[in-house]
């Protein structure tokens, strides 16, 4: 029975060292990616106020087993990207905080190798003025529905907290879109509903939670 909990032990401990691609630190996004990773962005912003600039990473593995080459030589890279956060230090150089292997989207492999089919799934990582996490993913999917998901986190009590959400979505058929804007600070939501024929907005307000909602890393 003990060798068992040892043996288990040791499973989930490699798995967990396993699981950090990243470097714990370094000078600069370059310098602790796994080579052969595609840097997607690299933003800088002090996240945890202590006065020095952070720095997110989003990348995406080179695994062969996710890259996809379609007859018509177009080739999609359907690995999941990776999200990684760096607390600043006063000497230029970088330590790791956490990495999110989860958090972003992917693309669908067996969509993106159908013939003919356009669909465009793109993630965006940035950091504001006031110092919170933005992460944002656009979907165009086969040309007449367009998503969109905002969501923004701040670093407090010890963690990054969802402090608002930001739903869209564009029907090209009905001409119609509509947003839901999700303060979790206030607890309130607003939806609106906008047409281009030139109608007026509806408006109409609700309740959410109130943060913290969920956290980094975590998914309803």
């Amino acid at each position: 029975m003990h060798k068992f909990i040892f043996l288990l032990l040791t499973v989930l401990y490699s798995t967990v060292v396993n699981a950090q691609n990243f470097k714990r630190s370094g000078a600069s996004a370059k310098d602790v990616t796994p080579k052969g990773w595609r840097i997607d962005c690299e933003p800088t912003g002090d996240l945890n106020k202590d006065g020095l600039a952070d720095l997110v990473i989003m990348a995406t593995p080179d695994s062969a087993v996710h890259i996809v080459k379609r007859t018509d030589g177009t080739i999609y890279n359907n690995n999941q990207p990776v999200l990684a956060i760096y607390w600043g230090k006063a000497d230029g150089t970088y330590v790791l905080y956490k990495e999110y292997p989860k958090e972003l989207p992917i693309l669908d492999d067996d969509l993106m190798t159908m013939e003919g089919l356009m669909m465009d799934n793109t993630n965006k990582v940035t950091i504001t003025d006031r110092g919170v996490l933005r992460i944002e993913n656009h979907s165009d999917q086969a040309g007449s529905i367009v998503m969109d998901i905002e969501e923004l986190y701040r670093y407090q009590n010890g963690d990054f907290e969802l402090i608002g959400k930001l739903d869209s979505d564009y029907d090209r058929d009905t001409q119609s879109f509509n947003e839901a804007s999700y303060n979790y600070s206030t607890g309130k939501v607003k939806f609106t509903k906008s047409y281009m024929d030139g109608r007026d907005d509806e408006v109409s307000w609700g309740t959410c939670p109130k943060f913290p909602k969920k956290k980094l890393g975590q998914h309803e």
